[in-house]
């Protein structure tokens, strides 16, 4: 998924290409290269790519890179205690992946990021609050508990970025998302990436006097070239022995598998476990504490098949996943692009097979 731009040709802060270089970013992908210039500028975006494009650098990278310009300016130096970006995750999950960038690419150049996501400690964060932070990163709706609590304030907030735009609103988020706009000053910058484009994501920025530039890439071809589909007509009864079928004629499968309740993900993960599967199960029932532990299980791959519900869809970040299977059909198209693009990504080739 890269180019052949280099970091160092878009006049970025020479520690922050160091930082970049230090976690392997040589050059930008190509959604990088068609963001990093407008939103430096301070313009309006909804940048929309396939699955695995590197959006989160998208956003992380221009982001850090304004800090550090700030920091240089003297005349303009903000306090370390305003708080003066945040990005809104649809997900916990998300969040944290998306706080690690932040932290992975900000850690040395003194740039440090805030998680507020629920199932975690109110108290907690809001002790983290009080130490100061430029860059929060949140699910909506414990950003709105927050600021409800006063723990927040966003007057002086200069950019917010909505990740996974249409997920956002899919998942309901739409009124928290409006109340936070409004504690936001109208000066603010709205950056919006996502793989696929939803009507009511672009109705609320013009509600709130925003414009955004479209930058889409690859609008024609939203699902990853290297991926192989297929599709298994079976009945309900089908279903496990297949799957079990499959998964033993892969010796190196790294795989997840989505079903659309919580229920059936548990009898999925349960069974696969019997039949002596490194399988475990991800859904909104489990606390975040074990869903956290849960990924870093999968990614240490201590469990190797996640049965999930399509929480695990939106902007998961796993290397090297070879196998997508939708147990159960997704009940939207566009969640079949976010489900199958967990595999095949950072151009290797992966495999998709629907039930």
């Amino acid at each position: 998924m890269e180019t052949t731009v280099s970091f160092s040709e878009f006049n970025l802060n020479d520690a922050l290409i160091s930082s970049l270089d230090q976690v392997g970013f040589k050059n930008a992908s190509p959604i990088q290269e068609l963001t990093l210039k407008p939103i430096l500028e301070g313009k309006d975006i909804f940048a929309q790519a396939e699955t695995g494009s590197g959006k989160t650098g998208a956003f992380a990278i221009p982001i850090i890179e304004q800090i550090l310009r700030e920091e240089g300016d003297e005349a303009q130096a903000p306090e370390d205690k305003l708080i003066q970006y945040v990005t809104l995750s649809p997900t916990r999950e998300l969040a944290q992946q998306t706080h690690k960038v932040f932290d992975a690419l900000g850690e040395k150049l003194g740039i440090h990021a805030a998680c507020l996501i629920g199932g975690e400690s109110i108290d907690k964060q809001k002790t983290t609050l009080k130490k100061g932070t430029r860059v929060l990163v949140a699910t909506p709706g414990r950003l709105v508990d927050l600021i409800k609590q006063k723990a927040v304030k966003l007057d002086q907030v200069k950019a917010v970025v909505f990740d996974e735009a249409d997920r956002l609103f899919d998942m309901g988020f739409q009124k928290d998302i409006e109340f936070i706009l409004s504690k936001v000053n109208n000066e603010r910058q709205l950056i919006l990436v996502s793989a696929t484009s939803n009507m009511e994501v672009l109705k609320t920025c013009y509600k709130f006097k925003s414009h955004p530039l479209e930058l889409k890439l690859n609008e024609d071809s939203l699902l990853v070239d290297n991926i192989n589909h297929s599709l298994a007509m079976l009945t309900n009864k089908e279903k496990m022995p297949y799957l079990v079928n499959i998964l033993r004629e892969n010796e190196d499968v790294y795989a997840i598998v989505f079903c659309n309740t919580q229920l059936q993900t548990h009898l999925v993960a349960e069974w696969l476990r019997l039949m002596n599967f490194k399988a475990k199960p991800i859904s909104g029932r489990l606390p975040q504490n074990k869903r956290t532990r849960l990924m870093e299980e999968f990614r240490n791959k201590d469990v190797t098949i996640l049965v999930c519900t399509d929480v695990a869809a939106r902007g998961l970040d796993v290397k090297d996943i070879n196998l997508v299977i939708n147990y159960d059909l997704p009940q939207e198209a566009a969640n079949y692009v976010h489900r199958i693009g967990r595999t095949g990504r950072a151009g290797k080739s992966g495999r998709a097979i629907s039930f």
